[in-house]
């Protein structure tokens, strides 16, 4: 090859980088916060931190019912071991929290009922919940003022995809 052909095809290769880049810069981000304030911002991760310390109290009850249902020893220990990582989590929503607002909330004491849901649905509305807080988590790192709290955040959201593999693998062992 050339000189001038080995010339060509660097900047062939330039200019694919180039269009690949544009490409990317130019498409809208799949947030919806794109053009907003960092004030809005703020605003935004305080408000849904703030529901994910009310979500993760009210999963300790939730888990307990789950637990009292389960079948065997090896499945009540998988899902003590998923409550005890949610107890964990509600910790640093809470550090979250504090480091946003200033403000260190008090302890709460939500539970919530789910008495009449059978084993198989509540593995079922487990594991649809640890997916649904994979996406929100996702977006409110995104919201995050400063890379330690989207990492805090990021701990939380790779715990949930375990979670979400541990639920699949209990659902399957208690198919019919």
């Amino acid at each position: 090859m050339d000189y001038y052909t080995y010339m060509q095809n660097i900047a062939f290769m330039n200019q694919v980088q180039n269009d690949h880049i544009n490409r990317i810069d130019n498409e809208p981000w799949p947030l919806t916060f794109q053009n907003k304030s960092t004030q809005y911002l703020l605003s935004k991760a305080i408000e849904q931190v703030k529901n994910y310390i009310t979500d993760e109290n009210e999963d300790e009850s939730f888990y307990n019912r789950l637990i009292a249902l389960a079948p065997n020893e090896e499945q009540k220990k998988i899902i003590e071991d998923i409550m005890n990582d949610e107890k964990i989590h509600a910790k640093i929503f809470r550090k979250i929290f504090t480091e946003l607002t200033g403000v260190v909330l008090p302890p709460s004491n939500i539970k919530s009922e789910n008495s009449n849901l059978s084993y198989m649905d509540g593995l079922k509305k487990a594991l649809f919940g640890e997916l649904n807080a994979v996406k929100k988590y996702r977006e409110t790192m995104a919201y995050m003022p400063n890379k330690e709290l989207a990492d805090m955040l990021m701990y939380v959201l790779t715990d949930e995809i375990r979670h979400a593999n541990k639920y699949n693998y209990l659902i399957t062992l208690n198919q019919k």
